[in-house]
């Protein structure tokens, strides 16, 4: 999404940097506007909320570029589990 202020300058968002900064629950969604200036008003619609075993792909991916390991990352989601080597 390209927004542009008063002064005509850009701002160039992704639709993760639009969930973060909103807090929507889904990085998937769409918006539609009404009105125009002051009075313009956005209204998001999203789409699904996880399928409710508790990792979010998107916060292990964002973990994952932060350096974290894949040990860490599942401890993170699964706390009081333990990892084993099962072969």
């Amino acid at each position: 999404m390209t927004i542009r202020d008063q002064n005509k300058a850009s701002y160039v968002f992704t639709g993760m940097r639009i969930r973060n900064l909103l807090r929507l629950k889904d990085n998937v969604f769409s918006f539609v506007s009404s009105g125009k200036g002051l009075q313009r008003r956005w209204i998001f619609y999203g789409r699904g909320w996880g399928h409710g075993v508790g990792l979010s792909q998107t916060g292990a991916y964002g973990m994952a570029i932060a350096g974290k390991k894949y040990d860490e990352i599942l401890k993170h989601f699964y706390t009081n589990t333990q990892l084993i080597t099962a072969y």
